[in-house]
């Protein structure tokens, strides 16, 4: 259950800087 969460906050900041390319 951890690693979902760790995942999310680094996606969260992937998101952040890719996420504009990928939406």
């Amino acid at each position: 259950k951890s690693k979902l969460v760790d995942t999310a906050g680094r996606v969260d900041k992937f998101m952040s800087r890719y996420g504009n390319r990928k939406k």
